[in-house]
């Protein structure tokens, strides 16, 4: 065994493109395997020793060449492993040749996976850093393959690992630390749902098929419920003619649990059939309500999950939530032709207005519907049925207002904007700045001229005030665009924000006026640049990032 400042390294394995300790892989890295006089019976081992971790839980791995003999595995393993990574106690290893992945020697799972080799990708991502063990979502040339388990507890032992055996081979590695963007794990649509080689899927139709005739082919979520993703439904298009059973709904933890749960509060999975006879159009769907103090909804906990049937709830249970969360699953039947799936993922906050009624007795949920005489079917879930409302954190990026077709680098905490020439666009906190978050700033991260402004960035009400107020003290938004002179003593790479403080409340009140002053304060580079007093508004000031229009 030999340890070269970033690896470890078992067998005749080289290294190309190696970096310095304080820069490992600003690009790919190309590993070898093998020679004329290499011992194909013993394992080969590579790690990379700095483990994987919620700011870098995904590593990529290109195969440019795989013998007929060759045995790769790709996985999360400790540094002592001296076997293929999945076949030894507390690692996972996704082999090429069989196509099975190991988790601490066990392949039971939800789903299987295929076989890899030359020209193949292979991708592991950590989505879930739990108390005592984690989920990983594992890509087989970038699509969702298989979730599974990682049964570790220390964080220190999620190394990057990949395992030789039996020929030659050529692999390219993006560790995790050159990966500049992490695939999305919140807005995973269903074209991307977990199927095996037996299962297709229609985007024409949005339905999948069971072509092959087998039983219980699965089908399953690469994500869990969650309080952004609280239910989902199947539709039935076929039944069986005999007995009316068709397609089975449930939910599943990432992979089957070690030890195998006694607890009667918690099992690998739950579903349920119809006691009656199901017919086409008949739809099944399964959802999770957590406490409303829930701060994560992947972490273990009671909660209560529910069965609806024809849009109705038929059935509900409290059950243990496992670390992760429950994964839905459909289990395709061979006399359904195909199922289509809806997924509810409404939760996104789309903006903020001013309500101005002031009689809180007529706060009437309303829906107006144009339907152009086409018929309109629609599930609403009235207050009197919703336990806890959406919960929305400043801190988190997903959470903001954002225009169509925008994207977020989580990793980096970076939005990116699509192509917009005709008008500006804007992204809002979903909260206002408060006593706990005080101040927010941005980074101007690309180079700006006069013919290319930055951003501009502001504190904003709600919506506009109408009538607006005359009042120098009483305004809808403050806003810092950085052209002309201002522009002149900023660059690429400064940080700008801004930032509230709120006084004692006998100090901000003046008199009978019941309306509190802040100060508002804009920092450049962590310096107070500018400094207004106003009066709080209604809702408070939410943060702002304006994006004016691209040149052409």
């Amino acid at each position: 065994m030999t340890t070269q400042r970033n690896y470890r390294i078992v067998g005749d394995i080289k290294i190309k493109n190696k970096e310095s300790a304080n820069e490992i892989s600003k690009k790919k890295v190309d590993i070898s395997y093998g020679r004329a006089e290499t011992n194909f019976n013993d394992i080969a081992i590579v790690q990379l020793q700095k483990p994987l971790t919620s700011d870098a839980p995904y590593f990529v791995v290109d195969v440019h060449r795989c013998d007929p003999n060759t045995i790769i595995s790709i996985g999360i393993a400790p540094l002592d492993i001296d076997a293929h990574a999945g076949q030894f106690n507390n690692s996972l290893g996704y082999q090429n040749n069989s196509g099975r992945i190991y988790t601490s020697w066990k392949i039971q799972a939800n789903t299987l996976a295929l076989r890899y080799g030359k020209g193949s990708t292979v991708s592991m991502h950590v989505t879930y850093f739990g108390e005592h063990l984690s989920t990983v979502l594992i890509f087989y040339n970038n699509f969702p393959i298989a979730t599974r388990y990682h049964f570790e507890g220390n964080k220190s032992r999620y190394l990057p690992t990949i395992t030789f055996s039996g020929g030659p081979a050529y692999v390219s590695v993006l560790w995790p630390d050159a990966v500049e963007y992490l695939p999305s794990i919140t807005d995973i649509s269903v074209s991307q749902w977990i199927r095996g080689p037996l299962g297709s899927y229609n985007p024409d139709t949005n339905v999948f098929e069971n072509r092959s005739k087998v039983e219980d082919l699965p089908i399953q979520s690469p994500i869990p419920l969650s309080k952004s993703f609280r239910y989902f439904i199947i539709t039935q298009k076929e039944v069986s003619s005999t007995d009316g059973k068709g397609a089975s709904a449930g939910l599943a933890t990432c992979s089957p649990l070690k030890p195998t749960p006694t607890c009667s509060l918690l099992k690998d999975y739950y579903t349920w059939f119809s006691k009656t006879r199901m017919k086409a159009g008949n739809t099944i769907g399964w959802g999770v309500f957590y406490d409303e103090n829930c701060k994560n909804d992947k972490a273990e906990q009671l909660c209560l999950v529910f069965v609806m049937f024809n849009k109705s709830i038929v059935d509900a249970l409290f059950v243990l939530q496992p670390e992760g969360g429950f994964f839905p699953i459909v289990l395709l039947q061979p006399y359904g032709k195909f199922k289509t799936l809806k997924m509810n993922r409404n939760f996104q906050p789309l903006g903020t207005r001013y309500l101005t009624l002031n009689d809180h007795s007529q706060y009437f949920p309303t829906i107006l519907i144009e339907n152009n005489g086409d018929p309109v079917d629609l599930l609403v879930h009235w207050q009197t049925r919703v336990s806890v409302p959406p919960q929305f954190s400043m801190t988190n990026p997903e959470d903001w207002c954002l225009p169509e077709a925008a994207s977020i680098d989580l990793k980096q905490k970076m939005f990116i904007l699509p192509e917009h020439f005709d008008q500006s666009l804007c992204i809002q906190a979903p909260c206002s700045l408060n006593k706990k978050n005080r101040h927010f700033e941005m980074v101007l991260l690309e180079k700006f001229t006069d013919n290319e402004p930055p951003p501009a960035i502001a504190l904003c009400t709600a919506s506009p005030v109408d009538p607006p107020s005359k009042s120098q003290f009483r305004q809808d938004y403050l806003r810092f665009w950085p052209t002309g002179d201002a522009a002149r003593y900023l660059k690429q790479g400064d940080k700008i924000g801004w930032g509230i403080i709120f006084p004692q409340e006998e100090d901000s009140l003046i008199g009978e006026n019941k309306e509190q002053l802040i100060i508002c304060y804009l920092s450049v580079n962590r310096a107070v640049g500018y400094v207004r007093v106003l009066y709080q508004p209604v809702g408070g000031f939410y943060p702002v990032v304006i994006a004016p229009p691209n040149s052409i």
